[in-house]
C-alpha cells in the first residue's frame, strides 16, 4: 500500500512539473506578489476561467472559490468544483491568511477538509473587479513545480478580461502551453423538490387585467333625520297628544262631548191620566 502511494506521489510531481514546464533547482524570484495588496477588496466569489493542467482538478467543471470573513476576523475559504462524469459536486473548506510582507499580495490557504492541505499562493496581478493572475510554485529539491491560474469575477468573462490576464503571464514569462480553460457552462444546480407535497393544494390567483386608474371605493353618506321625520313631541293636553298621536287617522280621532241633560215635558192633558 505504500508502495502504491509513493508511486502516485511520483507521478503526481512528474505531471505537475510537466504542467507548466521542467523548473530546475527552486521556485524563480522572478514571480514576486503583488504590491500594496488589498485584502478586503479581494474578498468575494472568483470562478476559475484558465488555469495551468493539474492533476487533482482534472475532470473537473464550474470551479469558483469563495472568500468571506466573519466577525472574528477570520477568512474562511470555500473552493467548488463539480467532476464531469458523476456531476458530483466537491466542495474543500478552509481557512485564508494573508503571508509574507505588510501589504503583499502573498496568501497562505490551509484547506481542512475533505483532506488537510496546505499551500501558499502568490496573487501577481489583480484590479479586485474583473480578474485576477493568481501563482502556486514549489521546490521539489533539484527541480520545482508552478501553477498558475486566471480568476474572473464573472463565471463567464468577457473577451478584454481574458486579454488583460494573458498580459499579466507573459509580463513574468509564464508560458500558456498547458493551459487548460474551465468549463463553467451549466453549473445552476436545480432548486430542491419539497418533501411534503400539499394535498390539495390552492392555486395563487391574480387578476388578468389591472384597471390603470382604479376608482376608490365609497361609502353612503350618512344623513341625519329631517325635522319630517322625527316623531311628535309629548304634549300635556290630552286632546293635543291623542290629535296629534301618528296612529289615529282624522277619521278616527276621539272628540270629547259634553253629556246633554234630557228635560222631560208633561202634557197637561196626560197628567191626569
Amino acid at each position: 500500500m505504500k508502495g502504491l502511494q509513493v508511486l502516485v506521489f511520483l507521478l503526481s510531481t512528474v505531471l505537475m512539473v510537466l504542467a507548466q514546464g521542467p523548473g530546475f533547482g527552486s521556485c524563480p524570484e522572478k514571480y514576486v506578489p503583488m504590491a500594496e495588496f488589498d485584502f478586503q477588496r479581494y474578498l468575494g466569489v472568483w470562478y476559475e476561467a484558465e488555469r495551468s493542467w493539474t492533476l487533482f482538478e482534472a475532470g473537473t467543471k464550474c470551479v469558483k472559490t469563495n472568500y468571506t470573513q466573519t466577525s472574528d476576523g477570520k477568512v474562511h475559504v470555500q473552493n467548488e468544483q463539480t467532476n464531469r462524469l458523476t456531476s458530483v459536486k466537491r466542495v474543500l473548506v478552509g481557512e485564508m491568511k494573508q503571508a509574507g510582507k505588510a501589504a503583499e499580495g502573498k496568501i497562505n490557504i490551509k484547506y481542512s477538509t475533505p483532506i488537510p492541505l496546505d499551500a501558499t499562493y502568490n496573487v501577481l496581478k489583480t484590479d479586485y473587479d474583473s480578474f485576477s493572475v493568481v501563482l502556486y510554485c514549489r521546490s521539489y529539491g533539484l527541480f520545482n513545480a508552478q501553477f498558475a491560474w486566471i480568476m474572473t469575477r464573472e463565471r463567464t468573462p468577457p473577451g478584454p478580461v481574458i486579454q488583460a490576464a494573458y498580459g499579466v503571464l507573459d509580463q513574468f514569462d509564464i508560458s500558456r502551453n498547458f493551459f487548460v480553460k474551465t468549463d463553467q457552462e451549466k453549473c445552476d444546480i436545480a432548486p430542491a423538490v419539497p418533501d411534503v407535497i400539499p394535498s390539495n393544494p390552492q392555486p395563487i390567483t391574480t387578476p388578468d387585467v389591472i384597471p390603470s386608474n382604479p376608482q376608490p371605493i365609497t361609502t353612503p353618506e350618512t344623513r341625519s333625520p329631517s325635522k319630517e321625520m322625527l316623531p311628535p313631541e309629548p304634549s300635556e293636553n290630552k286632546n293635543d297628544f291623542i290629535q296629534n298621536s301618528p296612529d289615529k287617522t282624522a277619521d278616527s280621532q276621539e272628540t270629547l262631548v259634553e253629556p246633554v241633560k234630557e228635560e222631560v215635558v208633561i202634557n197637561k192633558d196626560e197628567k191626569n191620566v
